[in-house]
């Protein structure tokens, strides 16, 4: 019975999925997303449909075409392969010589525009970094359902089945949270593709990204993660997705929102070329931030320094000025310092 009630809802799962993502295709795009913004109109379904024969689809969800269409001179269209297209927007330098390029990942459910991503451009791009920012797509919703489940498993075992007592037929109450039922009936074989197939969209638009900036005559690239933006940020950065040769990587965090196992990764070998600025609310007692510290002290990782900064535990846009002023301060010791 318990097999038969999983088989179920894994196959009603599926319908709903693929009727949701055709949804996102047909519905207008006037709805308001995470940011707040409003998407622009879409085409009549018959012009939609011609049109999605000559471009690649893009997601409706970060307002990636009304933010071009608001902002051409900085828009940069990212082709990252079958996962379609991604928005930067790009201000370059306003002084010289330029000395390097900052590359910023938004909070979750944020537009390449959105908050602080989208003001930090301008005080970076003032301080002589040219900036693109790009924003992050929510992932799918049995991962986020899944963050609320316990660290050691990601998917509850389903309880024993009962012995047979009659009519294996005779109908039986729902559990009351559907959304646990979802989780519960998928595999971790389902969930781990779900999230690997997540990282892999994100870091194939930072390096489409850092590949673009490179091609522009930036060499050197520091990588900028807000709230959950800085789980990929860090997991690229280990990889020196953005260094210059014969220099550090740089990587700043925002407010991040980091587990356990992200922190561990920095104490290997990969590390050793790693420099990380850890920016957070000084407004308010953060013990995660304590943490990450320990974490990483544990983990034998070094180039770590936090600091506090009188901004909102979530920074809005108000905030940029003086995050900037942080970034700014911070690269110019780590790339230029006094004699």
């Amino acid at each position: 019975m318990v097999q038969r009630i999983k088989t179920a809802v894994r196959v009603i799962w599926i319908i709903l999925s693929m009727g949701a993502a055709s949804g996102l295709v047909a519905q207008p795009s006037n709805v308001s997303n995470a940011s707040g913004e409003a998407s622009d109109q879409s085409a009549p379904d018959g012009e939609a449909a011609a049109e999605s024969k000559d471009r690649p689809f893009i997601s409706t969800g970060l307002n990636s075409e009304a933010l071009a269409a608001q902002r051409p001179e900085q828009a940069v269209w990212l082709d990252t392969g079958s996962h379609g297209r991604a928005l930067g927007l790009l201000e370059r330098e306003t002084v010289a010589p330029a000395k390097g390029a900052v590359l910023i990942l938004a909070g979750e459910g944020q537009s390449a525009d959105a908050e602080l991503a989208g003001a930090l451009r301008q005080p970076l791009a003032a301080a002589g970094w040219a900036t693109m920012s790009l924003g992050l797509e929510l992932p799918p919703y049995p991962i986020v359902r899944a963050r609320s489940l316990p660290p050691e498993s990601d998917a509850p075992e389903p309880p024993e089945e009962a012995p047979a007592s009659g009519n294996d037929d005779d109908p039986e109450e729902p559990p009351a949270d559907s959304g646990s039922i979802m989780i519960d009936v998928m595999d971790k074989v389902d969930l781990d593709q779900l999230r690997q197939d997540y990282r892999e969209k994100l870091d194939t638009q930072v390096g489409e990204a850092v590949s673009h900036l490179r091609g522009q005559g930036y060499q050197r690239v520091a990588l900028v993660g807000i709230g959950r933006g800085a789980a990929p940020m860090a997991r690229l950065a280990m990889n020196g997705i953005g260094k210059a040769q014969g220099e550090p990587q740089a990587l700043i965090w925002v407010a991040p929102i980091l587990e356990s196992a992200a922190l561990e990764t920095l104490g290997g070998a990969g590390a050793a070329d790693l420099r990380i600025l850890d920016l957070e609310s000084g407004r308010v007692s953060n013990a995660l931030a304590g943490t990450r510290q320990s974490t990483l002290r544990r983990a034998g990782f070094r180039g770590y320094d936090r600091q506090q900064v009188a901004m909102a535990p979530r920074p809005t846009s108000m905030d940029a000025r003086q995050v900037a002023s942080r970034i700014s301060a911070w690269l110019q010791r780590q790339f230029f310092p006094e004699p």
